[in-house]
């Protein structure tokens, strides 16, 4: 990579660095004095200085924030995406739109969607569509009230030659809020596969027991539980009977983040990428297992 795109990072980075420290330099002198202003009766006029003197400090840090993941938008992920991909169609201000995203994953559902780094992609023949996404309930951010992000993290649907014999919900129990059970629709049940690790690690929701038993095989469990180990607990699955399957996990984290080195930028987002298609792999073996004569 062009060696004036990593000194532009670098300048970029140096600033968010003096900008932090302004801000914070702001809030230690208000503080500072406020208490000299209570005990002392200290000139009012230094309180709004340092006020104006912490908020500069936000605003530059933001600003040059936004300079920089512009630039690795432009340069380091497009490489990355292309390396990995083919057709390409990379828009890193956009995300997954509401209406393709799968409620029975987020339990309870969401008002706001928020996201970036939006990738549609083919990947060893497949359609692949994905993006960070942020889910809230109730107040968006920046109103009073106390609204809830419910869903951090990257959101992936796959799109598959192939069809499934049910529709089925795999939730993973350590992103799944309580009550689930209690908001589930008339027509979904709740149901158990039988095999230990996986009704211990997932709740399995269905709208017919014996179609979604014919996909839960032993190979499809292997690779449900490889993805729940490579992603931490973090991963749910819906798989549709037209072949696409949703994986969305709730890694409270964006994909293409620059991380504090600027000189791992690239290795950070290249694994960014693997992270996903390493999924989009497993996704791939489940379905298989499935349409292979298995089932």
């Amino acid at each position: 990579m062009n060696t004036e795109v990593y000194e532009n990072m670098r300048q970029l980075k140096l600033r968010t660095r003096i900008s932090s420290f302004i801000a914070l330099g702001g809030i230690i002198l208000f503080a500072v004095f406020l208490g000299l202003f209570l005990m002392w009766d200290v000139s009012g006029w230094t309180i709004p200085a340092a006020v104006a003197m912490s908020i500069c400090g936000f605003v530059f840090k933001s600003k040059a924030g936004k300079r920089l993941k512009d630039l690795i938008s432009a340069t380091f992920v497009p490489q990355a995406l292309n390396e990995a991909f083919s057709q390409v169609e990379y828009h890193h201000e956009l995300h997954i739109s509401k209406e393709f995203l799968e409620p029975a994953l987020v339990q309870g559902g969401w008002d706001f969607t928020y996201g970036a780094d939006h990738v549609w992609a083919v990947h060893k023949g497949s359609p692949v569509e994905f993006s960070d996404v942020r889910l809230r309930l109730g107040a968006g951010p920046g109103d009073n009230d106390h609204g809830v992000n419910v869903f951090i993290g990257q959101w992936l649907i796959c799109s598959f030659t192939k069809s499934f014999p049910a529709e089925l919900a795999i939730l993973a129990r350590k992103q799944v809020a309580l009550g689930v059970i209690e908001t589930m629709p008339v027509n979904v049940q709740l149901i158990t596969c039988g095999h230990p690790d996986l009704d211990k690690k997932f709740l399995l929701l269905a709208n017919n027991l014996p179609d979604a038993q014919t996909v839960l095989t032993e190979r499809v469990i292997e690779n449900i539980l490889r993805i729940d180990e490579y992603t931490k607990g973090r991963c749910s699955i819906k798989i549709n009977p037209d072949g696409k399957v949703h994986a969305a996990i709730n890694s409270r984290r964006n994909a293409f983040e620059p991380g504090k080195r600027i000189e791992t930028v690239e290795q950070r987002i290249a694994g960014g990428v693997r992270y996903v298609t390493d999924i989009v792999d497993l996704l791939r073996n489940m379905a298989e297992a499935v349409d292979n004569g298995s089932v």
